[in-house]
């Protein structure tokens, strides 16, 4: 191809550049492109932050379900719970746990006792590092008793023959406290039998 060809080969392709580049400019969005683009845009953050929280829900959140009637009146045989898996459990709250007895089973208590406490029951009342903790949760079935009490009196001492609650492990008692399997059998519940703190109720719906 001679010098003069070449030429004119590159300014016909400079041509067709410039005029695609022309049409281009000459494009314009309409007002319902703009909608649908920004509707695309929307629906895809929204589904970007709903796969996020779907994760973390997932990584800190489980289920529970309660099997017996250890933690009556508040919570009923076959009642599902939502159980948080990130939060450090503290005294009186309840949680779900698996029983050192039961390894293939999960069950449902109450924290009493936590990592270094001394605690007893004397005439119904408890009592940790000897001071007296009102157990209000308690009330409605106290009243309903006649001339009865709803917590024998007992010390760790008498039944584990420790003191103290070790380190890393936690003493729990059923709310049903005439009729609970919990640590005055099976003993001290270690820090990795808890799976987390029993919160929302999500079935049965009443």
């Amino acid at each position: 191809m001679t010098v003069e060809g070449q030429k004119k080969r590159k300014r016909k392709k400079r041509s067709r550049a410039a005029s695609y580049q022309k049409k281009q400019k000459n494009l314009k969005l309409t007002p319902i492109d703009k909608h649908l683009k920004n509707l695309q845009l929307w629906l895809l953050s929204f589904s970007v932050l709903v796969v996020i929280v779907t994760v973390s829900i997932l990584l800190t959140t489980s289920f529970g379900k309660m099997s017996g009637y250890s933690m009556l009146p508040l919570i009923e045989d076959g009642d599902v719970f939502t159980v948080n898996k990130d939060v450090q459990v503290k005294r009186f709250d309840i949680v779900y746990l698996t029983p050192p007895n039961k390894k293939t089973e999960k069950s449902i208590r109450r924290i009493i006792g936590m990592p270094g406490d001394e605690l007893f029951y004397k005439n119904d009342e408890l009592f940790i590092n000897q001071e007296g903790k009102p157990e209000r949760y308690l009330n409605d079935k106290k009243n309903q008793l006649v001339g009865g009490i709803l917590t024998p009196d007992f010390s760790l001492a008498s039944l584990s023959g420790q003191h103290k609650v070790p380190a890393d492990s936690y003493f729990v008692m059923g709310d049903n406290r005439q009729s609970s399997a919990d640590s005055r059998d099976y003993g001290f519940v270690g820090s990795n039998q808890i799976i987390g703190k029993v919160e929302s109720k999500i079935f049965p719906f009443n």
